[in-house]
């Protein structure tokens, strides 16, 4: 009887079509070396295939995994990631996906189930648990794919803006102050940073420079968040292209906006639907994320770091590498092979990145990006250009804001970051769990995050010459 390694390519070819998960195609293909060898010549069809059948918001997972990969290899060489970022390199249409991406969306899903864990058992404190919700399996289901969506293009964001963020960071420039950031330093061994006078005046000065770090410089906003904000609005109109969102197809009319030119009203609905909840998501990543960060003894300082590895993770390793925005330096999630561990047993390290260009700044990527940001903010005074009684949003979610007025007509309205009243921000997303059921009830409920912009692109912040 002939051995099945005999057969044609052909007919196996056939057979590997014939598999109906990407597990029985994965297994298929390490059978032994000629279907190894056969698998990945013909992998990316059936990939895409089963992969989009098994895995919520696969697209969305592969352009993060792509992204991310492009953005660390060039952080490893020593090099800022490119300029502008080749977003046309990122869609499986006309990049189809291989064996080893697939891998890393693996691991982003695996990531993605973890942070959903750890977020529903703290919105509900424990009393609700993810099995509670096989009563209503659809709409369970809708949750799932916009969380998995949103926080993979959150993933996205990190990888993409990496080099806007990092640039201060990169080759050694004469009108750097000396001792650059060494205040700050301290302040973070100390665990002093939240003070005004952890920044130095000079080091101000000197990050002004940077569109990103400059939040009042919205013509230098296009050039960073422009091609960044065109490919996320890009995805989602094609998204509106192959389903209508319920209930919500008027939803600017029923907000009271108008509905922004360019876009009908699915796709207007679609972007700002998808702008919500990824805000969401960024902003319960933001506290995750701040957990994971310790402080650790190291030559008799104290210094901030991600968490170690502790000894059950390192007995279950499953790991990715994800470039968080807010910190836009890439982490490795270590995490257990049990979701339900997840809250116990997830833990973060930064990547070890081997610098191969000598003549790079030792502070080259910088690893406390979302320090620097914070402290950054405070000590701007954080002017609110609409009302200065009212606080900012923090400077990592400006790309928002950008594409809010660019595309959408819209701005953070003043009100929207006020800790003390009900519809702030923080009031709103502290308890929201239903931005991901697509219905105009819960999308309304995001309503006061937002107001018209009076023109079309003008920033929240006012100049920042009170740092200067």
């Amino acid at each position: 009887m002939a051995s099945p390694t005999s057969l044609p390519a052909e007919a196996l070819t056939e057979i590997f079509d014939s598999c109906d998960t990407l597990q029985q195609a994965i297994a298929l293909g390490s059978a032994c070396r000629r279907f190894r060898s056969l698998w990945l010549s013909i992998s990316s069809p059936i990939i895409r295939r089963l992969g989009r059948a098994e895995i919520r918001a696969f697209d969305d997972a592969l352009v993060a995994v792509r992204a991310t990969v492009i953005a660390q290899k060039h952080l490893a060489d020593g090099e800022l990631p490119p300029g502008p970022f080749p977003f046309h390199q990122l869609g499986p249409e006309t990049n189809p996906p291989s064996h080893d991406e697939l891998l890393g969306v693996f691991g982003y899903e695996h990531l993605a189930k973890c942070f959903e864990n750890i977020i529903w058992h703290d919105l509900f404190k424990g009393t609700v648990g993810l099995e509670d919700f096989d009563e209503d399996p659809e709409g369970w289901e809708t949750w799932r794919v916009g969380f998995h969506a949103s926080m993979y293009r959150l993933f996205l964001i990190g990888a993409a803006l990496c080099r806007a963020y990092q640039e201060p960071f990169f080759l050694r420039d004469d009108d750097r102050p000396r001792g650059f950031l060494q205040r700050l330093k301290t302040a973070i061994s100390e665990e002093q940073y939240f003070v005004r006078s952890a920044f130095d005046l000079n080091d101000t000065q000197y990050l002004l420079k940077y569109p990103a770090y400059n939040f009042g410089d919205h013509e230098g906003h296009q050039q960073i968040f422009g091609p960044l904000v065109e490919f996320l609005v890009c995805l989602s109109k094609a998204r509106a292209q192959g389903h209508q969102l319920k209930e919500v197809s008027s939803l600017f009319e029923s907000m009271g906006f108008t509905n922004p030119p360019g876009f009908d009203d699915n796709e207007a609905s679609t972007v700002f639907t998808e702008l919500v909840q990824l805000l969401f998501t960024y902003y319960q990543l933001d506290g995750l994320y701040a957990r994971l960060v310790t402080y650790q003894k190291r030559n008799g300082e104290c210094i901030r770091s991600r968490t170690r590895l502790r000894e059950k993770v390192h007995l279950q390793p499953k790991k990715t590498t994800v470039i968080i925005p807010g910190a836009f330096y890439p982490d490795e999630f270590c995490m257990p092979r049990q979701i339900e561990d997840a809250g116990k047993l997830l833990s973060v390290r930064p990547v070890d990145l081997s610098m191969k260009t000598a003549a790079l700044s030792a502070d080259f990527p910088y690893e406390n990006l979302d320090i620097l940001l914070q402290c950054l903010h405070r000590a701007s005074g954080q002017p609110n250009k609409y009302d200065e009684f009212f606080s900012t949003h923090e400077p990592h979610y400006e790309f928002i804001q950008f594409l809010c007025q660019r595309h959408l007509g819209l701005r953070f309205s003043e009100e929207a970051f006020d800790p003390m009243k009900e519809e702030s921000h923080y009031s709103l997303w502290e308890g929201e769990r239903s931005v991901f059921d697509q219905t105009m009830q819960d999308i309304q409920a995001a309503m006061g995050m937002f107001t018209s912009a009076d023109t079309e692109y003008e920033p929240y912040f006012e100049e920042m010459e009170c740092m200067i």
